[in-house]
């Protein structure tokens, strides 16, 4: 059944050749595609550079095996980004973030907030 629609792209006017048609032509189509990859490169680039960030900080706090915590504004402004991990594990007490062989866990002691680092 063909029905009139609003290109979802250019928002011309068109009839669509099948139901779940979005766009009025391939050009938009792609175009829309193209804008949404970049988008989305953009964000996996932003992550990718955060965990790196942070796997190099890390390897510079606690280089050899073991665990040390620190004030979290500490490592915020050492470029710290708490959103950039790659899993998570659950403790009975904590829940660990994981950045290569890493563990990180957010400790609140008295309203100062701390980063616990633990290496495998």
């Amino acid at each position: 059944m063909k029905i009139s629609r609003t290109c979802a792209f250019c928002s011309n006017k068109f009839i669509t050749s099948h139901g779940n048609q979005r766009y009025c032509s391939t050009e938009c189509k792609d175009s829309q595609k193209a804008i949404s990859q970049q988008k989305l490169y953009g964000i996996f680039k932003e992550f990718r550079k955060g965990f790196v960030g942070n796997y190099k900080l890390f390897l510079t706090l606690v280089p050899k095996s073991g665990s040390k915590t620190f004030p979290l504004i500490q490592l915020t402004n050492s470029g710290f980004k708490p959103e950039c991990y790659y899993g998570r594990a659950k403790s009975d007490q904590e829940i660990f973030y994981k950045i290569g062989d890493y563990r990180y866990s957010l400790l609140t002691d008295k309203q100062i907030q701390s980063i616990k680092i633990i290496k495998n």
